[in-house]
């Protein structure tokens, strides 16, 4: 993780600081999205310098990254749904369903759970209709 940028105002001795670093990929990282993405850490000292609870936030410095990763998890339902992946199956099912049809799914237990939760939308969706 690299800082990038700082930028702080004061006022009535509150300090609000919006950092901007860059974080290579690690083994922390989803493996969705580009190999080095930049962040902007937001956040509130107060008086004595110390960070106010509740105040700090992380945020993508760049809205697209949301999005790209968002079109990424949607390919992987689509090809689940494409090619016939019943409904009902939780995490493990679903991968060892997709292992047997030969798709690939994500790595990363997050978007990993954000593909199950969305299979499971879709198909309850398409048993209502």
């Amino acid at each position: 993780m690299t800082r990038t940028d700082e930028t702080s105002s004061t006022e009535n001795g509150i300090e609000t600081v919006a950092t901007s670093i860059r974080m290579k990929r690690t083994h922390t990282r989803t493996g969705i999205g580009r190999d080095v993405m930049s962040i902007v850490r937001r956040g509130r000292k107060g008086p004595e310098g110390f960070w106010l609870p509740g105040q700090t936030r992380h945020e993508p410095a760049d809205p697209g990254t949301v999005r790209q990763q968002d079109q990424v998890i949607q390919s992987y339902v689509d090809h689940l749904l494409a090619a016939g992946v019943p409904g009902g199956l939780g995490r493990e099912a679903l991968k060892r369903w997709a292992d047997r049809h030969q798709i690939s799914l994500p790595g990363g237990s997050t978007p990993m759970a954000e593909v199950v939760k969305r299979v499971k939308a879709a198909r309850q969706e398409s048993e209502l209709s």
